[in-house]
């Protein structure tokens, strides 16, 4: 791999993508319209993005060389010196947060360093204590909706983006339990909780089961806080929210199952629905 594709495996592209994709719709929602303003918007919180994700690959390179999911990371690989992957990671986190003060001022700006704050400075040291640590982490996830709500026009308290924000925070505890459950063995290899050190396959797989069903009944948020006002789109959120519930009984009965990428992929989905129906929701007003 050449040091290029090296450098862009460090900032994790498709999550750093998600979380501008997730500020998109955070953004919609606040001023249903699609222009230049919301590209911008996203490229800002990508570069940011990309700069905590090479923060946390230079955080966590000792524990991704004993796994081996993560081993072939640029840092554990020697492809990239960690002292290298820290600058690199200082001059995203500085452009982007720069480009947030910069283009959408002060409230957006402090939301983003809040963000990279709790990601980097709360959530990652807390994973090497405690396999709970995604509880206080996830709302990392449900942060960049917010920061495009800000970034379009509207202010800090709205039934609207808190509800919005409610779904990505559900979704993110499961996500990362099913990584657990999956990789459970590579986690305490490299020192790290997981839970597999105190729960069955069995008893892992109740626990995630309830948070989606949790998810779910969250998403019905949505059509009743005005985040989904159309009938249409609240009709295809309900059997989203259904998929969900089937998948995770699915997983409930089914071990492999529950270990399977299938899982994960499923539970994505569910969000990515979300996302796409708020969007269509949003926009559609704005269109017509």
């Amino acid at each position: 791999m050449s040091l290029t594709a090296e450098y862009s495996t460090l900032c994790k592209p498709r999550i750093s993508l998600f979380a501008a994709m997730s500020g998109a719709t955070g953004f919609i929602l606040a001023s249903s319209r699609l222009d230049w303003e919301l590209f911008r918007l996203m490229a800002s919180l990508f570069v940011l993005a990309c700069g905590a994700s090479a923060l946390n690959q230079y955080q966590e390179r000792d524990s991704d060389a004993k796994m081996p999911r993560t081993a072939d990371r640029p840092i554990p690989s020697g492809a990239i010196q960690p002292g290298h992957a820290l600058a690199y990671s200082a001059f995203l986190l500085c452009a982007g947060a720069g480009l947030l003060l910069m283009l959408w001022g002060i409230a957006v700006f402090a939301a983003g360093v809040c963000t990279v704050f709790w990601y980097n400075g709360v959530y990652t040291p807390l994973k090497k204590n405690t396999a709970f640590a995604i509880i206080p982490g996830a709302l990392v996830g449900s942060a960049p909706p917010f920061i495009g709500w800000l970034a379009g026009g509207n202010g800090v308290l709205s039934r609207e983006i808190a509800s919005l924000c409610l779904c990505f925070y559900m979704w993110q505890i499961p996500h990362v339990w099913l990584l657990m459950a999956k990789y459970g063995k590579e986690y305490e290899a490299a020192g790290l909780p997981s839970l597999s050190e105190m729960f069955s396959i069995k008893q892992s797989a109740r626990i995630v089961f309830i948070w989606l069903l949790a998810a779910a009944a969250f998403s019905m948020l949505l059509p009743i806080y005005g985040a989904v006002t159309m009938n249409v789109t609240a009709v295809v959120l309900y059997a989203n929210a259904g998929l969900l519930v089937i998948n995770a009984i699915r997983g409930l009965r089914d071990r492999e199952l529950f270990l399977s990428a299938r899982a994960l992929n499923s539970v994505n989905a569910y969000i990515m629905g979300i996302m796409l129906l708020v969007s269509f929701n949003g926009l559609t007003a704005w269109m017509f």
